[in-house]
């Protein structure tokens, strides 16, 4: 008789600020019905939002896991983030819709930086290596974690003003030690604030060019 074979296990992890949407809630159901892997689930509430993800990359490096699930509060994907992990790919972010202050307005775009450091109002298609991508929804392998002790962290000017997020930072260590940052653009994700931010793409992709982007009202 063959002996079982073990399930790969997997840190799943739901950052926030005391809730979660009822769409994360519906996925964190059904993530844990996925008989291919066994979930070490983790909720964290831990602010600044960096502290969280180094504390989770702490506990992911002590952890078996083979691969790390980031899910924040507010970023429920499309489809589940766990058909990616036979890929095996050094880190994949699923694409959110976001709103960006520039030029004294609020611009509408994903929150993914493609090869050349332009983000984009255009969605893209399959699995597109990028320069950056946020961090509300990701799956990383564990040999990057292994390799870069701090991964989170924002970059600021002489005044201590933020020039770069933890999401940029964290890409850009990614690749400066040789691993591969990718956007996973058939399961992208909502981004519920006042309104779903996703609902508002098509608009944007509709009417903005790959360089512009649509004005949006307040949001992160």
């Amino acid at each position: 008789m063959d002996c079982p074979v073990d399930k790969p296990e997997i840190l799943l992890s739901l950052p926030s600020e005391g809730w979660i949407r009822v769409e994360v809630a519906h996925w964190l159901t059904a993530l844990t019905h996925d008989d291919r892997f066994v979930l070490r689930i983790m909720f964290v509430r831990m602010v600044p939002y960096e502290n969280a993800l180094n504390s989770l990359a702490a506990k992911f490096r002590a952890s078996r896991c083979t691969h790390w699930l980031n899910i924040d509060a507010d970023n429920p994907p499309t489809d589940n983030p766990l058909d990616y992990v036979s890929a095996d790919l050094d880190y994949i972010g699923f694409p959110t819709p976001i709103c960006k202050r520039a030029a004294g307005k609020q611009l509408l775009a994903w929150n993914v930086q493609r090869l050349g450091g332009a983000l984009t109002s255009v969605r893209g298609s399959g699995i597109e290596e990028v320069e950056a991508v946020g961090t509300g929804c990701f799956l990383m392998a564990r040999r990057v974690a292994e390799s870069i002790r701090v991964l989170f962290a924002r970059d600021t000017d002489e005044d201590g003003v933020v020039t770069s997020g933890n999401d940029i930072v964290a890409c850009r260590r990614i690749r400066l030690a040789g691993f591969g940052v990718y956007a996973a653009w058939d399961n992208v994700c909502s981004h519920h604030r006042e309104l779903d931010l996703s609902l508002l793409m098509p608009i944007s992709a509709e009417h903005q060019n790959e360089r512009e982007t649509v004005e949006c009202g307040n949001g992160r």
